[in-house]
């Protein structure tokens, strides 16, 4: 067997580049025993940390690249004009230590600013060459600077147009530079023209230069399927790279298969390409290994957070007894909810984060924008309440806290916000300004085609009439299997284009704030509106334990916040509100509208046929019209009792006719006829 490491590697977040998810390539590493793997998609890092994280399970090194895109400068003058050049040459970076990890993110990062995206995200000349040496660098492909530059001096010196002299010069200025700074020339096993040419200039210039070889693939799809797969993608989109493209073989490698492929070649000498092989083995080698950082980080408010919180605790419960907020017979229960919440919050390191959601909270409040009462296992938490967080006291509404934070289930916070839609951008504006550009970012969302879009998309490619694209998917919604069977063309590509990775953008909700720089630790996109796009999702920042703050566009907050402004009146708290108004709920079964969750045909006959009275009554509606109330619904819309094998369940069930409805009766049950803990 022939030790390889594969090195340049694009997985489907190269977009539309690529239907191969990194996984696979692990998977079939660890099949060819190959101790090392890269990922090194084109301008972008997305979801480095869970390549990581699934390496580490497997038991596989995990080597964090990128294959960046230089440019010559930033922008030439001309004229007084600064004019940009897509140049756009491809360079591998792959980090050797923790040191090089920051230092590549922070490059990925600075590539998408305003002053380097043209067409790619970038960095210069200079950026590249001031590059420690703790980042190893490869000369990439065909589209390299080193392939490209001998030839683009020679067709820009037959030019006399002002940007080209200034290209040629500068061009000529950094020649020997960049081939001086490379650690290793890339050669790759491609029988083609262009190729064999570039690995024997390559072979050239490393004698001349006491430089070293190493072997890559530049792999972009698993198998022949999948490369299949992938030329269908990008047919169904448009893109192409000229037809010498799909004479490359750009799939997965074994030792064995790079090296026969290279022998073909005829270029390299025996002892050049057993080397270069080699090679891809001692840059794994040379990279070191490290844990990724999962602890949870919220971030810092002040000097002293839990002095702050005590004191802000202490300060809101006052005045909410004071003013009647929290009645009499509430104290009681409200103080000792509050220090069993305490315990646990600090237990579990969550008092930073309550205040920072108390003092975003407050905030939205002083400033005009409403906000929703609560939303999600927040409300039951009388913290949240007494800070502000949520306008819903659980003491009266009888919501459990263990549901919303356990001790003995440690996770990073997580509190969902309701405000207009129209108001977001002054709240997350807000939080960039408190914490930093350098510590915020938004939720990078990623998305995949999906079945009827998969159907499209090779139907494009394939130039099938659109009529019969259409009636397809309609075919397949119906009957997948048969649809299947009776048009195998398309279905032939269906599974290995199926949820590959398409666009990426801002997540509309989600904010990081962190109490460490993200350029540096995770890497920053910037998208095309300017905002700052951690290069992770929603599923990865809850992996490596950001604080998401999830401010949603809720279209009910703003309708009730602005009929109060009709009648002149100001947004309502929940305690000024008589919630037993029978004329109101009599209202509710005139109209839907306005009333959050309820406006569906299906779930306005429900209302119908319950006929609530309280809120309490609105709650086991919505309850039942979800799908998971399929199995009580009958008996319930009808309030029938349920009968439970025994009294105790009976009278823990009796205010949901017997019923096992909500996570809180399960928790109860499983507290006090189970007796086990929260």
């Amino acid at each position: 067997m022939i030790d390889f490491v594969n090195l340049h590697l694009h997985d489907d977040n190269s977009l539309l580049d690529s239907c191969t998810k990194f996984n696979e390539y692990v998977d079939l590493a660890v099949k060819y025993e190959q101790k090392a793997i890269a990922c090194t998609n084109h301008g972008r890092i997305i979801n480095w940390t869970d390549k990581k994280r699934y390496c580490d399970s497997v038991g596989i090194k995990y080597i964090h690249g990128c294959e960046v895109y230089l440019t010559a400068k930033e922008y030439f003058e001309i004229d007084g004009v600064q004019k940009k050049v897509k140049d756009n040459y491809h360079t591998i970076l792959l980090a050797k230590n923790n040191d090089g990890i920051k230092e590549l993110n922070s490059l990925v990062s600075i590539s998408s600013t305003p002053s380097h995206m043209y067409y790619k995200p970038r960095i210069t000349f200079d950026e590249f060459l001031g590059i420690s040496s703790n980042i190893i660098s490869l000369s990439a492909c065909l589209a390299g600077v080193l392939s490209r530059i001998d030839g683009e001096i020679k067709y820009l010196s037959e030019s006399d147009c002002p940007l080209d002299i200034i290209r040629l010069e500068t061009l000529i200025k950094y020649r020997d530079r960049l081939f001086d700074k490379y650690d290793y020339y890339e050669v790759q096993p491609h029988n083609t023209e262009e190729q064999i040419i570039l690995n024997k200039n390559l072979s050239k210039e490393a004698k001349l230069r006491g430089k070293e070889l190493v072997a890559t693939n530049d792999v972009h799809s698993l198998n022949q399927y999948k490369a299949e797969c992938r030329k269908i993608l990008m047919a169904g989109k448009e893109i192409t790279f000229g037809e010498d493209e799909y004479d490359f073989d750009l799939t997965f490698k074994s030792g064995e298969e790079i090296n026969e492929l290279l022998k073909a070649q005829l270029v390299l000498t025996d002892e050049e390409i057993e080397e270069s092989i080699k090679n891809s083995v001692k840059i794994a080698d040379d990279v070191e290994t490290y844990e990724l950082d999962t602890s949870i980080k919220y971030p810092k408010i002040s000097d002293n957070d839990e002095e702050v919180f005590i004191n802000k605790v202490r300060e809101k419960l006052d005045y909410k007894i004071k003013n009647g907020i929290i009645r009499e017979d509430e104290v009681e229960q409200v103080r000792k909810n509050l220090n069993e919440e305490y315990k646990v919050f600090k237990q579990v390191n969550m008092i930073t984060f309550m205040l920072s959601m108390s003092d975003l909270i407050c905030w939205c409040k002083e400033n005009g924008i409403p906000v929703g009462p609560a939303r999600g296992s927040v409300g039951g938490s009388t913290t949240a309440y007494v800070l502000d967080i949520i306008d819903m006291n659980p003491v009266r509404w009888n919501t459990i806290f263990s549901r919303f934070c356990n001790e003995f289930r440690v996770e990073i916070g997580d509190i969902d916000v309701d405000i207009p839609g129209n108001q977001r951008d002054a709240v997350f504006n807000h939080c960039i300004e408190t914490f930093g550009k350098d510590k915020t970012a938004f939720v990078l969302a990623i998305g995949t085609v999906v079945d009827k879009g998969t159907i499209d998309l090779i139907g494009k490619a394939l130039k099938y009439d659109l009529n019969l694209v259409k009636y397809i998917k309609k075919q397949y919604e119906e009957n997948p299997e048969k649809t299947r069977n009776k048009y195998k063309d398309i279905f032939k590509y269906f599974d290995g284009i199926l949820n590959t990775c398409i666009s990426q953008s801002r997540h509309p909700a989600g904010i990081v704030i962190s109490p460490i720089t993200l350029d540096d630790n995770y890497g920053t996109l910037v998208d095309s509106d300017g905002n700052r796009v951690l290069q992770l999702d929603m599923e990865a920042v809850h992996e490596v334990g950001l604080a998401k703050y999830d401010i949603l566009g809720l279209r009910t907050v703003d309708t009730i916040y602005e009929t109060y402004k009709l009648i002149g009146k100001p947004y309502p708290k929940s305690h000024e509100i008589d919630w037993d108004d029978q004329n109101v709920w009599a209202d509710m079964l005139r109209s839907p509208f306005g009333i959050f969750q309820m406006e569906s045909p299906f779930a306005f006959q429900m209302i119908n046929e319950f006929k609530p009275h309280s809120i309490f009554d609105m709650s086991l509606v919505t309850a039942m019209i979800r799908p998971s109330g399929a199995s009580y619904r009958d008996g319930l819309i009808k309030k029938q009792i349920h009968k439970n094998p025994s009294e105790e369940i009976d009278e823990l069930l009796k205010n949901n006719y017997g019923y096992l409805v909500y996570q809180e009766d399960v928790i109860a049950f499983l507290q006090k006829v189970c007796g086990l803990s929260g």
